[in-house]
């Protein structure tokens, strides 16, 4: 797992917690057999089945097609979506709609988690049928908090990330 997503995973103190961490423990009881919860960067979690380093990744994954060419997934428990961060007081982004919300991020520096639906939507791509943002000043980070940061720091216009580690 990569567990820098809350309410789905995350550590506190020296435990793994979170709806995925509860999930991975039930079905290793239901297996029988014990588990060891990895955490690393959220771009290796996939990688980390395909190469047999790891039985199961559980780390806030969407379904794609390109994701479905080399692991299986179970049946979606839940179904996320994107949300925009901005400063409030940032007046040259509009939120009025989407259309205007995206006009208005062309040529801004964006925040994303690497490896996330947020780089999709920010850099585009043909798989996950995203055209991304004209001009944006895509800025990865090796979490979503990290990139909050920066944008509460002003040094990003805004953050791509999923609603409910955003809230």
């Amino acid at each position: 797992t990569n567990a820098e997503f809350p309410p789905f995973e995350y550590i506190e103190g020296n435990e793994f917690k979170g709806l995925d961490m509860d999930i991975a423990r039930i079905i290793a009881a239901e297996l029988g057999v014990p588990i060891d919860i990895q955490h690393m960067a959220f771009d290796a979690v996939i990688g980390s089945v395909t190469s047999n380093r790891a039985d199961i990744a559980i780390a806030g994954l969407t379904i794609s097609e390109e994701r479905l060419a080399n692991v299986d997934f179970s049946k979606p428990y839940f179904n996320a979506s994107q949300v925009v961060l901005i400063k409030t007081d940032n007046q040259s982004i509009s939120q009025s709609d989407l259309d205007s919300l995206l006009t208005s991020l062309q040529g801004k520096k964006i925040g994303f988690q690497k490896g996330t639906v947020g780089q999709f939507y920010v850099e585009g791509s043909s798989s996950w049928e995203f055209d991304g943002i004209t001009g944006a000043v895509a800025t990865q980070y090796n979490s979503g908090a990290l990139a909050v940061n920066d944008l509460l720091s002003g040094r990003i216009d805004a953050v791509v990330i999923d609603e409910m580690p955003a809230r």
